[in-house]
C-alpha cells in the first residue's frame, strides 16, 4: 500500500483513500512505522533534503538552559562509588544530606558507613577521599553545565540530546552510580 506524508498538513496520506496534496511525499510501511514511532517518542517529523524524518523539537534558550539546570542536579545529586583502599567501595548520596553526613563523620577516628550493600568502618583517612571524591564529582558537573549554559547562549547547543550528551568540546557530565 502507498503511503504518504505531506509536509505542508503534516499527516499522513493513503491510509483511509484520501488523496495526498500535491507536495505529498511517497514513504514505504516501514518508513511509516519508524516515524510513528518516533513521534510517540517524542520527536517532530519533518522534511530535509526531500526526505521525511524524525527529529528532536526545537526548543528556546530558556527552556535548553532549564533542561540543563535539571540535568546538573539530577548529576549534583546522584551517588557515586568511591574506591578505598582494602578494595572497599563507600557508595555516597552526593546530594545536600549525604554532604552533611560527611561534615560530621570528619570529627570521628572511625565510623561505620551504612550504604545499600551493607556497611563498611571508614577512617579519616577514607573520609577524607571520600569527601575530595564528592567535591570532584559536583565541580565536575557544575563545569559541565557552566560550558553547556555558554554553548546554549552562542547557539552551539540547540537540541536536549546536546544537554544529555554534550557535544565536544563540552566536557561530559560526571557518571552518577545507581
Amino acid at each position: 500500500m502507498s503511503r504518504f506524508y505531506s509536509p505542508s498538513t503534516r499527516g499522513f496520506y493513503g491510509l483511509f483513500g484520501v488523496a495526498p496534496p500535491p507536495d505529498a511525499i511517497e514513504i514505504s510501511d516501514d518508513q511509516h512505522a519508524a516515524l510513528m514511532a518516533a513521534q510517540a517518542a517524542g520527536k517532530v517529523i519533518t522534511v530535509q533534503g526531500g526526505v521525511v524524518v524524525a527529529v528532536e523539537p526545537s526548543a528556546t534558550a530558556e527552556q535548553l538552559r532549564a533542561l540543563a539546570g535539571l540535568k546538573l542536579f539530577q548529576v549534583s545529586n546522584g551517588g557515586i562509588s568511591v574506591a578505598l583502599a582494602g578494595g572497599r567501595i563507600a557508595l555516597v548520596d552526593t546530594d545536600a544530606v549525604g554532604r552533611a553526613a560527611l561534615l560530621r563523620l570528619q570529627s570521628r577516628e572511625t565510623a561505620i558507613w551504612y550504604q545499600s550493600t551493607g556497611s563498611i568502618e571508614v577512617t579519616q583517612q577514607d573520609i577524607a577521599q571520600i569527601v575530595a571524591a564528592v567535591d570532584a564529582h559536583v565541580e565536575s558537573a557544575l563545569a559541565t553545565w557552566t560550558a553547556i549554559v555558554a554553548a546554549i547562549d552562542a547557539g552551539a547547543v540547540t537540541t536536549r540530546a546536546q544537554i544529555e550528551t554534550p557535544p565536544a568540546p563540552i566536557p561530559e557530565w560526571p557518571s552518577v552510580s545507581a
